[in-house]
């Protein structure tokens, strides 16, 4: 019905980031009136690379509940993918 999706592959290492975010996260207002665009959120990103994960998340949440609910006309989805080893996995799991 839709036909097959693209793809490609990403080489990655472990301490590498995957951030995957729908097209209503760029759409979303900057205080402002423009919006934040590809370019604006890649920049808030990029600032953030040496950060933990789980604080780059509660700033973009952060940004986003600061633009406010009216400039919000499309979904807002966001994923944060950690690339670990095998061995940080199992440490991060509690496991040995």
């Amino acid at each position: 019905r839709f036909g097959t999706p693209p793809q490609s592959t990403i080489p990655t290492a472990p301490g590498d980031k995957l951030i995957l975010f729908t097209d209503g996260v760029p759409d979303l207002g900057k205080p402002e009136g423009s919006t934040l665009g590809e370019e604006g959120i890649t920049a808030m990103l990029l600032a953030d690379s040496g950060t933990p994960t789980m604080e780059s998340a509660r700033r973009l949440i952060a940004h986003l509940k600061s633009v406010g609910q009216e400039s919000r006309t499309d979904d807002v989805l966001f994923v944060f993918v950690d690339i670990r080893t095998a061995s940080e996995k199992r440490q991060a799991a509690g496991g040995k």
